[in-house]
Protein backbone atom coordinates (compact mmCIF):
# COMPACT_ATOMS: atom_id res chain seq x y z
CA UNK A 1 0.00 0.00 0.00
CA UNK A 2 1.31 3.81 -1.25
CA UNK A 3 1.13 5.91 2.06
CA UNK A 4 1.76 9.42 2.12
CA UNK A 5 3.68 11.00 5.36
CA UNK A 6 2.16 14.11 7.38
CA UNK A 7 4.23 16.22 9.39
CA UNK A 8 3.40 19.24 11.43
CA UNK A 9 4.62 21.46 13.75
CA UNK A 10 3.04 24.46 15.39
CA UNK A 11 5.10 27.89 16.17
CA UNK A 12 5.45 26.61 20.23
CA UNK A 13 6.40 22.74 19.06
CA UNK A 14 9.55 24.04 16.56
CA UNK A 15 12.19 23.74 19.32
CA UNK A 16 10.39 20.80 21.07
CA UNK A 17 12.82 17.72 19.73
CA UNK A 18 9.74 14.80 20.45
CA UNK A 19 8.10 16.86 17.52
CA UNK A 20 10.43 18.55 15.62
CA UNK A 21 9.93 18.69 11.88
CA UNK A 22 13.34 16.54 11.26
CA UNK A 23 12.25 13.71 13.28
CA UNK A 24 8.71 13.09 12.61
CA UNK A 25 9.63 11.73 9.16
CA UNK A 26 12.17 9.32 10.28
CA UNK A 27 10.31 7.90 12.74
CA UNK A 28 7.52 7.33 9.61
CA UNK A 29 9.76 5.80 7.45
CA UNK A 30 10.74 2.87 10.14
CA UNK A 31 6.71 2.48 10.57
CA UNK A 32 6.65 2.04 6.95
CA UNK A 33 9.23 0.17 6.52
CA UNK A 34 7.90 -2.72 9.83
CA UNK A 35 4.76 -2.92 8.22
CA UNK A 36 5.49 -2.79 4.63
CA UNK A 37 3.94 0.51 3.35
CA UNK A 38 5.56 2.29 0.32
CA UNK A 39 6.05 5.78 1.70
CA UNK A 40 5.84 8.08 -1.89
CA UNK A 41 6.56 11.40 0.08
CA UNK A 42 6.42 14.00 3.01
CA UNK A 43 4.12 16.36 3.16
CA UNK A 44 5.09 19.09 6.15
CA UNK A 45 2.97 21.80 7.62
CA UNK A 46 5.51 23.82 9.73
CA UNK A 47 3.93 26.83 11.92
CA UNK A 48 0.89 25.83 11.42
CA UNK A 49 -1.96 25.13 14.50
CA UNK A 50 -3.57 22.12 14.84
CA UNK A 51 -6.62 23.79 15.61
CA UNK A 52 -6.73 25.20 12.28
CA UNK A 53 -9.17 22.56 10.12
CA UNK A 54 -6.91 20.58 7.55
CA UNK A 55 -8.23 22.00 4.53
CA UNK A 56 -7.05 25.25 5.24
CA UNK A 57 -3.67 24.18 5.58
CA UNK A 58 -1.27 24.90 3.37
CA UNK A 59 0.18 20.79 3.71
CA UNK A 60 -3.15 19.96 3.88
CA UNK A 61 -4.48 20.98 1.19
CA UNK A 62 -1.55 19.33 -0.62
CA UNK A 63 -2.30 16.15 1.09
CA UNK A 64 -6.38 15.95 0.32
CA UNK A 65 -5.11 16.75 -3.18
CA UNK A 66 -2.75 14.31 -3.52
CA UNK A 67 -5.07 11.55 -2.04
CA UNK A 68 -7.87 12.64 -4.09
CA UNK A 69 -5.41 11.81 -7.37
CA UNK A 70 -4.72 8.68 -6.18
CA UNK A 71 -0.99 9.05 -5.71
CA UNK A 72 -1.78 7.18 -2.22
CA UNK A 73 -3.98 4.87 -0.54
CA UNK A 74 -2.85 5.83 2.82
CA UNK A 75 -1.54 9.01 5.69
CA UNK A 76 0.86 7.93 7.98
CA UNK A 77 1.46 10.76 10.97
CA UNK A 78 4.08 10.72 14.04
CA UNK A 79 0.42 11.00 16.76
CA UNK A 80 -3.10 11.13 15.10
CA UNK A 81 -3.07 15.18 16.45
CA UNK A 82 -0.68 16.00 13.77
CA UNK A 83 -3.42 15.61 11.52
CA UNK A 84 -6.58 16.36 13.25
CA UNK A 85 -7.51 18.68 16.84
CA UNK A 86 -11.14 18.36 15.88
CA UNK A 87 -13.48 15.47 16.25
CA UNK A 88 -15.99 17.00 13.25
CA UNK A 89 -12.72 17.23 11.31
CA UNK A 90 -11.24 14.09 11.71
CA UNK A 91 -14.63 12.65 10.67
CA UNK A 92 -15.21 14.67 7.37
CA UNK A 93 -11.61 13.74 6.79
CA UNK A 94 -13.18 10.35 6.38
CA UNK A 95 -16.39 11.39 5.12
CA UNK A 96 -14.97 12.59 1.52
CA UNK A 97 -11.24 10.22 1.42
CA UNK A 98 -11.38 6.54 1.27
CA UNK A 99 -7.50 7.20 2.45
CA UNK A 100 -6.39 4.67 5.96
CA UNK A 101 -4.58 6.53 8.41
CA UNK A 102 -2.01 5.10 10.49
CA UNK A 103 -0.71 7.16 13.66
CA UNK A 104 2.96 5.54 14.83
CA UNK A 105 2.44 6.75 18.27
CA UNK A 106 -1.22 5.86 18.87
CA UNK A 107 -0.85 1.94 16.71
CA UNK A 108 -3.85 3.17 14.74
CA UNK A 109 -4.35 1.23 11.54
CA UNK A 110 -8.07 2.59 10.09
CA UNK A 111 -8.30 -0.39 7.03
CA UNK A 112 -10.37 -2.19 10.40
CA UNK A 113 -13.20 -1.48 12.06
CA UNK A 114 -11.78 -1.95 15.41
CA UNK A 115 -9.23 0.82 13.86
CA UNK A 116 -12.04 3.11 12.91
CA UNK A 117 -14.03 2.92 16.45
CA UNK A 118 -10.68 3.27 18.32
CA UNK A 119 -9.60 6.30 15.56
CA UNK A 120 -13.70 7.92 16.46
CA UNK A 121 -13.19 7.27 20.20
CA UNK A 122 -9.86 8.90 20.47
CA UNK A 123 -10.91 11.66 18.64
CA UNK A 124 -13.99 12.24 20.62
CA UNK A 125 -11.98 12.08 23.78
CA UNK A 126 -9.55 15.16 23.02
CA UNK A 127 -12.58 17.13 21.91
CA UNK A 128 -14.32 16.72 24.99
CA UNK A 129 -10.89 17.12 26.55
CA UNK A 130 -10.00 20.51 24.93
CA UNK A 131 -13.53 21.49 25.68
CA UNK A 132 -13.45 21.01 29.35
CA UNK A 133 -10.04 23.37 29.52
CA UNK A 134 -11.67 25.50 27.76
CA UNK A 135 -14.78 26.20 30.01
CA UNK A 136 -12.31 25.75 32.76
CA UNK A 137 -10.11 28.80 31.54
CA UNK A 138 -13.01 30.52 30.68
CA UNK A 139 -14.73 30.37 34.19
CA UNK A 140 -11.34 31.22 35.95
CA UNK A 141 -10.62 34.08 33.90
CA UNK A 142 -14.37 35.78 35.09
CA UNK A 143 -14.02 35.08 38.43
CA UNK A 144 -10.55 36.19 39.09
CA UNK A 145 -11.50 39.33 36.78
CA UNK A 146 -14.77 39.68 38.64
CA UNK A 147 -12.45 40.02 41.89
CA UNK A 148 -10.32 42.35 40.13
CA UNK A 149 -7.25 40.36 39.86
CA UNK A 150 -5.39 40.31 36.85
CA UNK A 151 -5.16 37.30 34.65
CA UNK A 152 -4.00 37.20 31.37
CA UNK A 153 -3.96 39.82 29.15
CA UNK A 154 -5.43 43.11 30.84
CA UNK A 155 -8.15 44.20 29.46
CA UNK A 156 -9.42 47.80 27.27
CA UNK A 157 -10.08 50.13 29.34
CA UNK A 158 -8.48 48.85 32.37
CA UNK A 159 -4.97 49.25 34.03
CA UNK A 160 -3.25 46.71 36.22
CA UNK A 161 -1.39 47.69 39.09
CA UNK A 162 0.22 44.85 41.94
CA UNK A 163 -2.11 42.70 40.55
CA UNK A 164 -5.03 44.90 40.56
CA UNK A 165 -7.10 45.79 37.95
CA UNK A 166 -8.59 49.31 37.72
CA UNK A 167 -10.98 51.09 35.16
CA UNK A 168 -8.36 53.42 33.29
CA UNK A 169 -9.90 57.18 32.86
CA UNK A 170 -8.18 57.39 29.52
CA UNK A 171 -10.08 54.57 28.01
CA UNK A 172 -12.74 53.15 30.02
CA UNK A 173 -15.12 56.30 28.10
CA UNK A 174 -14.37 54.63 25.01
CA UNK A 175 -15.12 50.99 26.08
CA UNK A 176 -18.46 52.25 27.10
CA UNK A 177 -19.47 53.61 24.23
CA UNK A 178 -18.53 50.80 22.40
CA UNK A 179 -21.04 48.71 24.05
CA UNK A 180 -23.55 51.53 23.78
CA UNK A 181 -22.83 51.03 20.23
CA UNK A 182 -23.61 47.31 20.20
CA UNK A 183 -26.52 47.35 22.65
CA UNK A 184 -28.03 50.40 19.71
CA UNK A 185 -27.98 47.66 17.60
CA UNK A 186 -24.89 48.96 15.70
CA UNK A 187 -23.25 45.86 14.04
CA UNK A 188 -19.91 45.05 15.11
CA UNK A 189 -18.26 46.06 11.13
CA UNK A 190 -19.85 49.82 11.48
CA UNK A 191 -18.49 50.04 15.22
CA UNK A 192 -15.19 49.17 13.24
CA UNK A 193 -15.43 51.51 10.76
CA UNK A 194 -16.88 54.00 13.49
CA UNK A 195 -13.42 53.35 15.37
CA UNK A 196 -11.04 53.75 12.44
CA UNK A 197 -12.31 56.78 11.50
CA UNK A 198 -12.04 58.27 14.62
CA UNK A 199 -8.81 56.99 14.88
CA UNK A 200 -8.91 55.20 18.05
CA UNK A 201 -6.07 53.05 18.79
CA UNK A 202 -7.07 49.12 19.45
CA UNK A 203 -5.11 46.96 21.78
CA UNK A 204 -2.98 45.45 19.33
CA UNK A 205 -1.79 48.58 17.77
CA UNK A 206 -3.25 50.55 14.26
CA UNK A 207 -7.01 51.70 13.91
CA UNK A 208 -8.59 48.86 12.77
CA UNK A 209 -10.15 46.71 15.16
CA UNK A 210 -10.93 43.11 14.54
CA UNK A 211 -14.37 41.56 15.25
CA UNK A 212 -13.42 39.14 17.52
CA UNK A 213 -11.69 41.29 19.80
CA UNK A 214 -15.06 43.57 19.97
CA UNK A 215 -16.56 41.22 20.21
CA UNK A 216 -14.45 39.49 23.41
CA UNK A 217 -14.59 43.47 24.73
CA UNK A 218 -18.37 43.52 24.58
CA UNK A 219 -18.96 39.81 25.75
CA UNK A 220 -16.72 40.51 28.75
CA UNK A 221 -18.07 43.87 29.80
CA UNK A 222 -20.13 42.83 32.24
CA UNK A 223 -17.31 41.05 34.72
CA UNK A 224 -15.84 44.61 34.78
CA UNK A 225 -18.07 47.33 35.12
CA UNK A 226 -17.90 47.30 39.11
CA UNK A 227 -14.10 47.98 38.93
CA UNK A 228 -12.92 50.95 41.14
CA UNK A 229 -11.93 53.64 39.09
CA UNK A 230 -7.57 54.66 39.17
CA UNK A 231 -7.51 57.19 41.36
CA UNK A 232 -6.23 60.28 39.86
CA UNK A 233 -2.58 59.91 42.09
CA UNK A 234 -2.52 55.97 41.15
CA UNK A 235 -3.10 52.91 42.99
CA UNK A 236 -4.45 53.31 46.93
CA UNK A 237 -2.25 52.27 49.06
CA UNK A 238 -3.02 49.18 50.64
CA UNK A 239 -5.35 49.60 54.07
CA UNK A 240 -3.07 48.16 56.92
CA UNK A 241 -5.26 45.29 59.40
CA UNK A 242 -4.81 46.27 63.18
CA UNK A 243 -3.17 43.99 65.47
CA UNK A 244 -5.21 41.88 67.95
CA UNK A 245 -3.16 42.14 70.22
CA UNK A 246 -3.06 46.24 70.74
CA UNK A 247 -6.69 46.11 69.72
CA UNK A 248 -7.21 44.41 73.58
CA UNK A 249 -4.34 46.21 74.73
CA UNK A 250 -5.83 49.76 74.65
CA UNK A 251 -9.60 48.26 75.07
Amino acid sequence: MRALAYVRVSTEEQADSGHSIELQPARIASYCQTYGLQLVDVITDPGVSGSTPLARRAGGRELLRRLEAGEAEAVVVVRLDRLFRDALDGLQFFARSRAVVHSVAERIDTSSPAGRLQLTILLATAQYERDIAAARATENTRGLRAAGRVYGSTPYGCVAIAGQLYRDPTTWAQRELICAWRANGLPLQAIRERLHEDRVQAPSGGTWWSKSTLSNLITTHADLAHLPELPAHGAPAATARPDPEESRATA
